[in-house]
């Protein structure tokens, strides 16, 4: 066992400590929205939207938030309904009255506007 110690010293870590170069990773490009979803107000309590799934197939090449809806429909089975209705649920959507979470709604750091 060799009782010698021997210490690296980083002189620009103290000068980091506490900005946002030394924690944050670059945040993603904002999705682009279709007109419906621009409307969207998920921070009215109680907040559901229902949308056709055909509308839904047609907008998620050109709109992150149907395509993300889209795909939900695609892994619940549900591409064959005329409509599909969402609900938020504190922090989360829920599918058709269904009781489990499908999405959870997170916000990035920073000014990105009400939730």
């Amino acid at each position: 066992m060799n009782p010698n110690w021997s210490f690296a010293i980083d002189g620009e870590i103290p000068g980091r400590i506490g900005t946002d170069a030394m924690f944050s990773a670059p945040l993603p490009p904002p999705a682009i929205l279709c007109a419906a979803c621009k409307k969207l107000d998920f921070g009215i309590p109680g907040f559901s939207f229902t949308y056709q799934t055909n509308d839904l197939k047609t907008r998620a090449p050109t709109c992150g938030l149907c395509s993300m809806l889209w795909g939900l429909c695609v892994t619940h089975k549900k591409t064959q309904q005329r409509e599909v209705k969402f609900e938020k649920y504190h922090s989360t959507l829920k599918m058709d009255d269904d009781n489990t979470p499908v999405l959870s709604m997170i916000r990035s750091p920073g000014n990105c506007g009400p939730l």
